[in-house]
């Protein structure tokens, strides 16, 4: 087919007339060839056709027939301006699965932050809303607890009581504890928790042991009549490690190492 075409256009028009005169009726529908010679010539031409794109940081390449990366769009403005938090005051509810803040001037990064029953901002593992608290207890704390009881977490406030679960490692050595009294985590004015076994404490086998805990198998440890059953407690109770009855262990230089994790609730909410 002969042309004088010079342009995409003029080429267009030359084949499609041709196309049009030559092509039998009802064989093949001019217009499905029109469109399909106008592609043909968009890409013989160089056309500008957007083929792909690529994001790279805050750009996006567009790739046209005629060229790789041919434009080109920045969202670098848009992202600093409505997403930074390097400075400034974030408004709003920010969900996260965990925050941390970079270097203070302590030179130390905060990690895991939570939200303590006083409403302050602590650093600690978080799980679906309990928050990690650890709790290291040497061998004289152990041999005193029956008139000084260990703490291992504060009393919440009037109105508020304590959920929790935990684990306690004991760490033995060669002198094991003696003595056979009632050792129970649980609070100090009702004495309802959870009762150890003596022999986690008096095993003279040096294995490293595990006990755990939580606070919806609460129990009035020895008093006959519920002996071995749930009890109910009262609120604003904290949860101690001690002795409910019987006499301080003797001697024993073992170890423990209380992890609890734990969600403060205020009752009637």
């Amino acid at each position: 087919m002969a042309t004088t075409a010079t342009t995409p256009s003029e080429l267009y028009e030359a084949i499609d007339s041709t196309i049009r005169n030559q092509t039998a009726i009802n064989s093949i529908t001019p217009t499905t060839h029109s469109d399909l010679l106008y592609n043909m010539v968009e890409v013989l031409s160089g056309g500008t056709t957007t083929t792909g794109a690529t994001l790279v940081g805050d750009i996006v390449y567009f790739d046209r027939v005629d060229s790789l990366s041919a434009y080109t769009v920045d969202f670098s403005t848009i992202l600093n301006t409505y997403l930074s938090l390097t400075g400034g005051t974030v408004t709003g509810n920010v969900d996260v699965d965990s925050l941390t803040i970079q270097t203070l001037g302590t030179g130390t990064s905060v990690t895991n932050l939570g939200i303590d029953a006083s409403g302050n901002v602590v650093s600690g593992l978080t799980t679906s809303g309990y928050t990690e608290t650890i709790v290291n207890i040497s061998s004289a704390q152990i041999l005193a607890m029956k008139n000084t009881p260990i703490e291992l977490l504060p009393s919440p406030n009037a109105g508020e009581y304590l959920h929790y679960y935990g684990i306690c490692e004991f760490t033995p050595t060669n002198t094991p504890y003696i003595g056979t009294p009632v050792v129970m985590i649980g609070d100090i004015n009702d004495y309802i928790g959870v009762m150890f076994e003596n022999y986690v404490f008096t095993n003279t086998s040096i294995n490293t042991r595990i006990f755990e805990f939580t606070s919806d198998s609460l129990i009035r440890n020895v008093a006959s009549t519920y002996n071995g059953l749930k009890s109910a407690r009262n609120t604003a109770l904290g949860v101690y490690l001690t002795i409910y009855s019987g006499n301080d262990f003797t001697n024993g230089t073992g170890t423990l190492r209380v992890k609890i994790y734990h969600k403060t609730i205020t009752f009637g909410m």
